[in-house]
């Protein structure tokens, strides 16, 4: 399990999940944006075919380096970028991200 102020091994969850990558297949990442290898992640991203979407959950800063993060992460794959400002918030984001457009 991953420890406090350590990041999340995005990457690797990315490599596990690509199995799962086949038409019609849609993936949402929600983090705070802060992976422990941001690099990692991305290039591990630009493997999909399917499109990977993201919800920021984090400060509300436009500037803050994880939604940025989020943002490039989904941009590379075509998906879309959301920001569930308050816990109940992030299961219609999800939802919408899922279903539809």
């Amino acid at each position: 399990p991953p420890m406090l102020g350590m990041g999340t091994n995005l990457a690797g969850a990315l490599r596990f999940a690509k199995v799962a990558d086949v038409p019609g297949m849609r993936f949402v990442v929600i983090s705070d944006g802060q992976p422990d290898d941001a690099s990692g992640a991305l290039a591990e991203a630009a493997k999909y075919k399917a499109h990977i979407s993201t919800v920021y959950v984090g400060p509300e800063d436009d500037h803050d380096q994880g939604r940025v993060f989020l943002q490039q992460l989904a941009a590379l794959s075509g998906g879309q970028s959301v920001t569930a400002d308050r816990a109940q918030e992030l299961a219609a984001k999800t939802a919408t991200l899922l279903l539809g457009a």
